[in-house]
């Protein structure tokens, strides 16, 4: 559907190629060029999601059918969005359970989403329940928190809000939630113990009484136990060795772990990189990347094939990297990666530029692209996001708000530094910005203008044919001519 359809359906978009340049708005295209060709990015109007709190984050992520959810904390509490391809967005009611700010918002590939959260019952109110947790503070609220679950349905409809049994306490911790065979499958636990909780139950019903699963290795103790996602399943992961606590472990073992309390094979990785402290993300076909920093703060990537015992050769990323990358890397429903990162250049310098690096699901890294090499680039906030099919997207600003910078990247365009201006202003008090990108190759940014009001706007990144200055004058005029004149409903 062309974007001529989408206006006559009342969408909101504006061509970046025709309309903002014709009124004085910078067109939105990046420069880089391989036979006329350059990475173009189309900026929808920007929709108001809403007011925002004085403090907390905004939290973006794809959705798994399209368009991606919006997170964000309210005068009310945590607040939600649908976004959609288009730009249109949806506020979704959440129950009163799930208003805290440790909201977890899982998408699922059949239209349904998992939300789990941290909620005091009434009858708890005002009672103490740290007493007799380890290491607990009776400053630290949460002690009488359970954790909660609720499943919104494709309908649109909460189907189910529902406690976690055992699950009390602020340091108590829950896994991702999966579907498997049109069930849902969660796990829960406590650190500093081995045992974890699993249940499941068929989408929009209640979950039965869980099982109680302990000591993945026997005769191996250890207090760092969690549970990921990986192949479609839940996996105990358990760290072992002395140095665990620091994050060092000698060690990891892997099983999958059954909704019914029964585990899978075996799987056990040891490597010397687990003493870098890597960061791993894990990829759809089961395999993982390790993020890590060695040295003068070299930062290199290494992958680890499905359930092998070591990792392939490493790849460096940057030579001396800034900063904590692991924290503005970005990963693509189909596992590629983007990383931002600051980067001193030539090593031990004091200039300091932002790169985007994009790295492969199997681990290899294009070459690093400048996104903005200026001295005062420290003071710069920026998010990242790749889709699927290898474009990408970089959205910035100053510490101070002020404008909002795009830099998008497309393959089969040849990449050239350039800060491109969005018709749009950021607050100089909420200065962090959401990015994300959706399954349909759609992105979806979000910021908080000088009102103090959420903005969205989706922008859509493609390769496209240059055009001079002339060319570009004469199509916005057309293009204004054609467009009939009508005013934008809010």
């Amino acid at each position: 559907m062309g974007l001529a359809a989408w206006e006559r359906q009342g969408r909101r978009w504006l061509i970046a190629l025709g309309a903002l340049g014709f009124v004085g708005v910078a067109p939105v295209v990046a420069q880089g060029s391989r036979s006329r060709l350059v990475a173009s990015a189309t900026f929808s109007s920007p929709v108001a999601v809403g007011p925002v709190a004085a403090t907390g984050t905004r939290v973006e992520q794809a959705d798994l059918v399209q368009g991606a959810w919006l997170q964000f904390p309210g005068p009310t509490g945590e607040q939600l969005a649908r976004i959609y391809e288009n730009g249109h967005v949806q506020s979704v009611g959440l129950p009163p359970q799930m208003r805290d700010e440790r909201l977890q918002v899982t998408p699922l590939q059949n239209g349904w989403t998992i939300v789990v959260d941290r909620y005091l019952p009434a009858s708890r109110a005002g009672m103490d329940f740290c007493e007799g947790i380890e290491e607990s503070n009776s400053n630290e609220p949460g002690c009488g928190d359970d954790w909660v679950v609720a499943e919104h349905s494709p309908r649109g409809r909460w189907a189910l809000v529902q406690a976690l049994p055992h699950s009390r306490g602020n340091r108590s911790w829950v896994s991702e939630p999966v579907e498997h065979n049109g069930k849902v499958e969660i796990a829960w636990g406590e650190p500093y113990e081995e045992a974890v909780r699993v249940a499941e139950a068929p989408l929009g019903r209640p979950f039965g009484p869980p099982h109680v699963v302990r000591h993945l290795l026997l005769r191996q103790f250890t207090d760092s136990v969690g549970v990921s996602v990986k192949l479609g399943g839940l996996y105990e992961v358990a760290e072992y060795g002395p140095d665990v606590g620091s994050g060092e472990p000698e060690f990891i073992a892997e099983r999958r772990l059954y909704a019914d309390g029964h585990f899978g094979p075996i799987h056990v990785l040891k490597s010397p990189l687990l003493y870098e402290k890597c960061t791993f993300f894990l990829i759809p076909d089961g395999s993982e990347l390790c993020l890590y920093s060695t040295g003068n703060f070299k930062l290199l990537i290494a992958r680890r094939p499905s359930f092998a015992t070591g990792f392939e050769r490493s790849h460096l990323l940057l030579a001396q990297a800034q900063g904590s990358p692991e924290e503005t890397t970005s990963q693509a429903i189909n596992g590629r990666l983007l990383i931002v990162s600051q980067e001193k250049v030539p090593p031990e310098s004091a200039h300091e530029l932002i790169a985007a690096i994009a790295v492969s699901p199997r681990g290899i890294p294009e070459p690093a692209r400048i996104i903005e090499a200026e001295p005062s680039v420290a003071s710069r906030y920026y998010a990242g996001a790749i889709g699927d099919g290898g474009e990408w997207l970089v959205a910035s600003t100053t510490d101070e708000g002020g404008p909002l910078w795009l830099h998008p990247s497309s393959p089969g365009c040849a990449y050239s530094e350039r800060k491109i201006r969005a018709p749009t202003s950021v607050s100089h008090e909420h200065t962090t910005l959401a990015l994300s990108a959706g399954k349909r190759g759609v992105f979806h940014v979000a910021w908080v203008d000088p009102r103090n009001q959420l903005q969205s706007a989706s922008v859509r990144v493609a390769c496209a044919h240059r055009q001079s200055t002339f060319e570009r004058q004469a199509d916005a005029q057309r293009n204004w001519q054609r467009s009939p004149r009508r005013s934008v409903r809010r």
